[in-house]
């Protein structure tokens, strides 16, 4: 057997983690999106080229960043170019917004909300659980949390066959504190809403809400209005006492974890935050791309840092006063 599935031949669900499927799943899934040999490299000279001659930006060149916004984009080589200056944009404003905030790997890693599943869905997205009861934004910031989110899917995307075939999330509301949704910002939410889904090169295949309390209207009405028709359509709110059927519907139980009515064991999860500071040296690499003006402020920022670390940033701050 190869590493796409486990060892019981029935069991029909690919690993998150694997990074090759069988060729005739890679194939179909290429047609969808107009990926060939050909237009593959046609796409990858014209993005280098627009990139290229585009001034405020010094850009990635690399192959893999760029395939990550063609596959997103269908290898449409204009929406892909649109989308790598979003993201660049998106990195400005959050970490202006971050300014001299950082947050310790310690505390990071106090807050393990979010898993990846051992399993991808029947049509390969791979299933994140997103434990929304374990975040305070009254005590750590929306924004801050939005980097995180940021990184981690910067992580989930490193991985081809994520690109391809994109990400599912299940937004888990039980023992979300009242508090936390007072302390985001709507603005703040709806901008960074309206970017994330114009520059982050994700393919989104599903929202799923379960356990949704009272105070998730007050999220609904903050991020609904904003999203896409096609995020719309894909935005599902489970019951909260139908023994998992609904959610089943959509997620077979034989991937979900048993807490949810499946048959995957809690210590069988994949906890994405554990290893957030190394993911965050790798990510950083990233930021002496993007707009020319403002490669200085990236160089010096740094926000999960390890146990009192300063970041350099903050710093030259105090240093100045």
């Amino acid at each position: 057997m190869s590493d796409i599935t486990r060892q019981n031949a029935s069991f029909k669900y690919a690993l998150s983690e694997a990074t090759k499927l069988d060729e005739d799943s890679l194939k179909r899934a290429k047609d969808k999106i107009g990926e060939t040999e050909a237009n593959r490299s046609h796409c990858l000279h014209v993005l280098r080229t627009n990139l290229r001659e585009f001034e405020d930006i010094e850009p990635c060149l690399d192959e893999n960043f760029l395939l990550k916004f063609l596959r997103v984009a269908k290898f449409d080589c204009k929406k892909a170019f649109d989308r790598i200056k979003n993201y660049y944009r998106l990195q400005d404003i959050l970490l202006n917004r971050l300014k001299n905030g950082s947050m310790p790997i310690t505390k990071v890693r106090e807050i393990p909300y979010s898993f990846l599943l051992p399993y991808r869905n029947e049509n390969n997205a791979v299933i994140v659980v997103a434990k929304m009861g374990l975040l305070d934004y009254s005590k750590l910031s929306f924004e801050k949390m939005s980097y995180l989110d940021w990184l981690l899917t910067d992580y989930l995307l490193a991985n081809p066959i994520t690109q391809l075939y994109g990400v599912i999330t299940i937004f888990d509301f039980a023992d979300f504190k009242f508090r936390s949704a007072l302390a985001v910002n709507p603005k703040t939410a709806f901008e960074y809403m309206y970017t994330v889904q114009n520059a982050v090169p994700l393919r989104i295949k599903g929202f799923h809400v379960i356990n949704a309390p009272f105070v998730f209207r007050l999220f609904y009405n903050m991020f609904y209005p904003v999203m896409s028709t096609k995020l719309q359509n894909r935005l599902v709110i489970h019951p909260n006492n139908d023994s998992w059927k609904s959610l089943h519907s959509f997620i077979p139980p034989e991937i979900l974890p048993e807490e949810y009515g499946g048959a995957v064991k809690q210590s069988d999860l994949i906890n994405l935050v554990e290893n957030a500071d190394s993911l965050d040296e790798q990510f950083r690499e990233q930021f002496k791309y993007g707009y020319a003006k403002t490669k200085h402020i990236r160089m010096l920022k740094k926000i999960i840092t390890s146990e009192n670390e300063t970041p350099d940033s903050e710093k030259k701050s105090s240093a100045k006063t």
